[in-house]
């Protein structure tokens, strides 16, 4: 996992990043709403694999939206994605989309 602020290595057992003292992705008030938005849609495998790969190395904690249904309905797939339930979307935290989105680049929505 990388800090989020300096960009280092961090392990996931430190409390916080050891270079820059930063507080890790995952430590968040239990008590506050979640709140996830899309930080991505795809409807290519190859990219949605991808952005999972540069997610998880960043240490950004993420959900996936419409992937399982894609081939569920008799609507089929239009564009690489099932008109009827929409693209595979990415969804993070709210306050990791903006991390999320430079990690991401240009795939990012």
């Amino acid at each position: 996992m990388f800090c989020r602020k300096c960009g280092g290595p961090v392990d996931d057992e430190l409390g916080g990043c050891p270079h820059c003292g930063a507080e890790p992705f995952s430590r968040r008030d239990p008590g506050a709403p979640l709140v996830l938005v899309s930080v991505l849609r795809a409807a290519d495998p190859v990219v949605l694999g991808l952005a999972k790969t540069l997610l998880s190395d960043a240490g950004i904690p993420f959900a996936v939206r419409n992937e399982g249904v894609q081939g569920l309905f008799g609507a089929g797939e239009l564009g690489g994605f099932n008109l009827l339930v929409g693209p595979v979307e990415v969804q993070v935290e709210e306050k990791d989309a903006p991390f999320a989105r430079e990690v991401l680049g240009d795939m990012a929505c």
